[in-house]
């Protein structure tokens, strides 16, 4: 029943009457244009994904893809990463690692170190650009060891969703942005969210 404070009247619902049927069709309506949209036409022609970057000319990365760099502690991952940032801004500095892409905006996240010790690794790819101008211009880092796992990926998404021309973004330490190493939820909830943002910003994420 529902009871109308000022009247006090009583109305009447029946049996198989449902508040939400609205809803529910609305979430089939939305369920079957998804399947609509993610339905694949052999014949149609799509494009093969712009090369974000190669190393000795080998495809390394895609635009609209995500990767991760594995390794044991201290085998210095984050110093191949730094090297990887430096040629996405300066391209052709290094002949080893090369890109398609000139003057996008790179945003790189520290998610493990101290501000001094990320200022550092960020100090070391600008002089491995040896350009400061481009540098200074298209090259945005940021520490994020003192937030909680879920600030971290906020943080993360307020500034890939509005940085202009990003086309590369690096995370150095992806675990930090999960609650507990075992937690499968949260894992896939990030990967979820890797897969997400790259597809709808058409960018390539570095992972450590």
């Amino acid at each position: 029943f529902l009871v109308m404070e000022q009247s006090k009247k009583h109305i009447s619902i029946g049996t198989d009457t449902s508040l939400n049927d609205g809803e529910k069709q609305n979430i089939v309506k939305s369920i079957q244009d998804l399947l609509k949209e993610s339905e694949i036409d052999p014949y149609s022609d799509i494009k093969e994904p712009p090369i974000a970057l190669q190393i000795d000319n080998m495809t390394f990365a895609t635009l609209g893809n995500f990767s991760c760099i594995t390794g044991k502690p201290k085998s210095r991952k984050t110093y191949f990463l730094s090297l990887i940032i430096a040629s996405t801004l300066c391209n052709n500095q290094n002949k080893k690692i090369t890109t398609n892409l000139s003057k996008t905006c790179v945003l790189h996240f520290d998610t493990e170190q101290s501000r001094y010790h990320t200022q550092k690794v960020s100090r070391r790819i600008l002089s491995l650009t040896n350009n400061k101008e481009i540098s200074q211009e298209n090259y945005k880092c940021y520490c994020l060891r003192p937030y909680s796992p879920e600030e971290r990926k906020k943080i993360i998404m307020e500034a890939i969703y509005n940085a202009k021309n990003v086309k590369f973004v690096f995370i150095d330490g992806i675990a930090d942005l999960i609650v507990g190493y075992n937690n499968e939820e949260s894992a896939i909830n990030i990967i979820n969210d890797l897969m997400k943002w790259t597809a709808e910003l058409k960018i390539h994420l570095i992972t450590i």
